[in-house]
């Protein structure tokens, strides 16, 4: 199964056919994702007045520029789009030898499972697990933290969320919520814009 991200066009929704909902696909991705999200920033590098798409998928972060102004064709996000893999846990062991065909030894291994949750800073993204957080550069998609969650003290986590002027992320779970700060974000950006 997977899922699909589709852009339609005009004052409503009403009276869509079929027909319409196919022209509309624009990225369709292999893997659903349990917890889709959808998230619509400006960039972090670049026109200032250019927005980007962040899609929560089962395979990594979609990310890609909405066209300012649509061009004729109708497209409405710039091609191709950026896959942002998600980080996987330092407590997974890959196993590379061992049993199973041919066929299953040559295939790439299985991407990390997805986050349950992700928010946006001007230059990062931080995903929630079930296990741990992590925070993952929006310039070059590297790892640049990641922390175990400490059940026990904190109890599961639930979610990540920003308040309406996307100033403050916070992070909850059943017994606790905590907010996150970005201390000089931008102080190493240059070196990866060089």
């Amino acid at each position: 199964a997977g899922c699909g991200l589709y852009a339609f066009m005009g004052p409503s929704l009403e009276g869509l056919t079929p027909r319409d909902t196919a022209k509309a696909l624009v990225y369709e991705v292999p893997r659903d994702c349990p917890h889709g999200d959808l998230q619509v920033q400006q960039s972090c590098i670049g026109d200032c007045y250019t927005k980007n798409i962040f899609w929560l998928t089962g395979v990594g972060v979609l990310s890609c520029g909405i066209k300012n102004p649509i061009e004729a064709d109708g497209a409405v996000l710039e091609s191709p789009p950026n896959i942002i893999p998600f980080p996987a846990s330092p407590k997974d062991h890959v196993r590379r030898h061992g049993g199973g065909s041919l066929a299953s030894q040559l295939l790439p291994p299985e991407p990390p499972p997805a986050p349950m949750s992700m928010a946006l800073t001007k230059y990062h993204i931080i995903f929630l697990f079930h296990d741990r957080w992590a925070v993952v550069s929006r310039i070059d998609y590297e790892l640049v933290q990641q922390q175990d969650w400490a059940k026990a003290t904190h109890g599961p986590p639930r979610g990540l969320a920003a308040d309406v002027h996307g100033e403050r992320l916070w992070m909850y779970s059943d017994r606790q919520l905590f907010e996150l700060e970005a201390d000089q974000e931008d102080r190493n950006t240059w070196l990866l814009l060089l």
